[in-house]
């Protein structure tokens, strides 16, 4: 037999015998197998042995009530949804029925018990229970209704209304009520389809007296109506009952509060399309109201425009004020956005500092040009952000799909090409896309490509500057640079290392550099004493100054090619020495100790030159050539020339002059005392089988 074939058991729990006799008596005219327990023991007993269709609980009973009892079965995990009924002659106040609740019951049966309520009571858990164990076969054949059953036979702490075929209520639980905001006895006997809307249960309940044919279950989300007709969303289940000749008799229905649920569901869905930081449209956003946006325009024979822009020098402000101020920044650029365009438009923010805007139903370039000169005015105006005045130029690009075509992506693309030009041409300002950018792109991409190879096959050459005594001539040092072959010509690492930054290669093409001149000046060395006395000078980028690992490969570099660390001085610039972490700053005390010179770049650049003098373990300060250039033309560079210079004598420091290019210069240098000398005039840049260590025959002698 199986199990929904068996005679459902109920549970009947009271410490009193006569109590016990009197309540099988009154369940005698059910098809039910009555279990008894006389203690809250027993019937936890009980409860664990036999699946019980509900349970009749006396509250008032010594050593374990009822309320302990309810809660010590609904802890249980085979017994949370079991149905009970509390039994009592205790007082009818609020607190008492709260605590009947709140300890798992479904419902109160008021001593003296009257015969007909609670065989009405009792009658629609058994059609529950016999439900409950059809759905339970049911579901190995029907895997795709588990979930639904599921919520069918959870625990009554969700709504439940029974119900005639007719759909007049018969029964409803505490939960139910509660939900409802309403008394159970204003329910008793009416309709239960005014309370169910949006789409409500009216057709699936009439096919029942139609045809007695019903699906075995009815799921939905829709709305309850409350006593104070406001809605509430909820998720029902509705489900036919049927006597044992299989025709419908009524049904039950299980509904809970999907409110918060709702309420999570619209979070992820702004989660998924929008950015959190500003509140636009995200890039998924964007692209989909980009792809419907063409599609409309092109049917009413309009056009479409994309605005791609983004905030000139961003990261500096990230890297001087911080984040939190770069995020306010990117909060008022955003508010300012909204300002600039009409309510059908949309906004997005793609990351980082980058922004798009799809103008919708534009007539002509004419508007678009407006709308673009707003944008470039109101975000160049300066921003309020803590407490100082903050000023920001941006660079726009602009696509339209007459121009461009309805190609999302190629509109996309366009855009970006013609902000990239902006931002080549000097930034501030907007450009419309042309196919001279796209020709221009496509070299850039060429170049990239290029350059991503280059840096993968170490296709670089290596060319070294002379660092030169100003009162001997002697050369002393050499500054390694790079050369790309391109194209058959040479291109300076000026001009193509701020690429290999932004293709984030730049610890990838430092490694093979390190190794390249390990291996060039051991070469070059050799056994001759004289050129072991050279110092190379390895200037260390951005990145490589992020990465501790670096002086790990500089150790190795040392070991592999044999080189004493005096013959190294690692070159780190003044403008991106704020960026070196206190480990890198330790590990290169560690190398200095071994003899590995360090010198500060660039010095007089930056804006905290003499801050990084005592933060930086530096033996050598190397003087920005454009003080060097201002020599008879500045008096106020000169000045600072002679300070920087004494500066570095008191503190034990080699001052080196970078970009000297005239006899002039190089006079007053020599004059001041400087140590030593680099630039154009001193020699330029060779390859290692050119250049020699040598006494030049200086211009100027002391």
């Amino acid at each position: 037999m199986s199990e929904s074939q068996l005679c459902p058991k109920v549970l009947i729990v009271d410490d009193r015998p006569e109590n016990l006799v009197a309540l099988k008596r009154l369940l005698k005219p059910l098809q039910v197998e009555v279990v008894e327990a006389d203690s809250g023991e027993a019937a936890l007993s009980q409860v664990l042995r036999h699946n019980f269709a509900v349970i009749l609980l006396d509250v008032q009973m010594p050593v374990m009530d009822g309320f302990e009892t309810a809660q010590l079965i609904r802890a249980h995990k085979s017994t949370e949804a079991t149905p009970i009924i509390f039994v009592t002659a205790i007082s009818k106040e609020d607190k008492h029925v709260a605590m009947g609740y709140k300890s798992g019951a479904v419902d109160y049966l008021y001593k003296p018990i009257n015969p007909d309520i609670l065989l009405g009571k009792v009658k629609v858990f058994l059609e529950l229970e016999h439900h409950r164990l059809e759905m339970k076969n049911l579901t190995e054949q029907l895997q795709e209704t588990n979930k639904t059953n599921e919520l069918l036979l959870s625990s009554a702490g969700e709504g439940i209304i029974g119900m005639t075929i007719e759909g007049l209520i018969q029964f409803v639980n505490p939960a139910a009520t509660e939900l409802m905001q309403i008394d159970e006895q204003a329910l008793m006997g009416q309709s239960i389809f005014p309370w169910f809307y949006e789409p409500g249960i009216d057709d699936f309940v009439k096919g029942w007296v139609d045809n007695h044919q019903a699906s075995a279950i009815y799921q939905e989300t829709c709305y309850i109506r409350r006593q104070n007709n406001d809605g509430k969303p909820i998720e029902l289940n509705l489900s036919p009952m049927r006597n044992s000749r299989g025709k419908i008799t009524g049904g039950v229905l299980m509904f809970r509060d999907i409110t918060e649920r709702l309420q999570l569901e619209e979070n992820l869905r702004q989660m998924a399309q929008y950015d959190t930081l500003t509140g636009l449209a995200n890039r998924r956003l964007f692209l989909d109201f980009l792809q419907a946006s063409v599609a409309r325009t092109q049917r009413r024979k309009c056009m479409t425009a994309v605005l791609f822009l983004d905030l000139d020098h961003f990261k500096q402000i990230n890297d001087t004020l911080g984040h939190d101020v770069g995020d306010d920044l990117l909060i008022s650029v955003a508010e300012r956005l909204r300002n600039c365009v009409r309510d059908g438009d949309l906004i997005a923010r793609l990351g980082g500092d980058e922004f798009a805007i799809v103008l919708d139903d534009i007539v002509n370039d004419e508007d678009v040009k407006f709308v673009a000169n707003r944008i470039v005015e109101s975000v160049s105006q300066p921003h309020e952000l803590a407490g100082r005045d903050l000023q920001v130029s941006t660079s726009v690009g602009i696509a339209t799909s007459s121009a461009c075509g309805q190609d999302v992506t190629e509109l996309v693309k366009a855009a970006d090409t013609a902000m990239y030009v902006t931002k080549k041409a000097g930034r501030h300002g907007f450009r419309f896309f042309t196919q001279d950018m796209q020709d221009e792109c496509q070299r850039r991409i060429e170049k990239e490509q290029a350059l991503r190879t280059a840096v993968s096959a170490g296709q670089f050459e290596l060319a070294y500057q002379p660092i030169v005594a100003l009162d001997s001539g002697q050369v002393l040092a050499y500054e390694t640079q790079l050369n790309w072959p391109y194209h058959d010509s040479l291109v300076a690492q000026e001009e193509f290392l701020p690429e290999v930054q932004s293709l984030r290669l730049m610890n990838e093409l430092g490694s093979w550099m390190l190794d390249s001149v390990g291996r060039e000046v051991s070469s070059w060395c050799g056994d001759n004493r004289v050129r072991q006395q050279a110092i190379f000078s390895i200037n260390l980028h951005a990145d490589q100054c992020k990465n501790i690992e670096v002086v790990t490969l500089i150790e190795q570099m040392l070991t592999k090619h044999g080189l004493a660390p005096a013959q190294l001085e690692l070159s780190i610039s003044e403008r991106v020495v704020g960026d070196i972490c206190g480990k890198l700053i330790a590990a290169l005390n560690r190398l200095r100790e071994q003899g590995v010179h360090v010198a500060l770049d660039n010095f007089g650049s930056g804006v905290s030159a003499l801050s990084y003098l005592r933060k930086l373990p530096v033996d050598v300060i190397k003087i920005d050539q454009l003080y060097i250039r201002e020599i008879g033309r500045d008096p106020r560079a000169e000045s600072i020339l002679k300070a920087v210079n004494g500066l570095a004598r008191e503190m034990g420091i080699r001052a080196v002059a970078k970009g000297v290019e005239s006899i002039e210069q190089l006079q007053f240098l020599t004059d001041l005392g400087y140590d030593q000398g680099q630039g154009p005039l001193l020699g330029g840049p060779q390859n290692i089988k050119q250049i020699e260590s040598c006494v030049l025959d200086l211009p100027i002698k002391q």
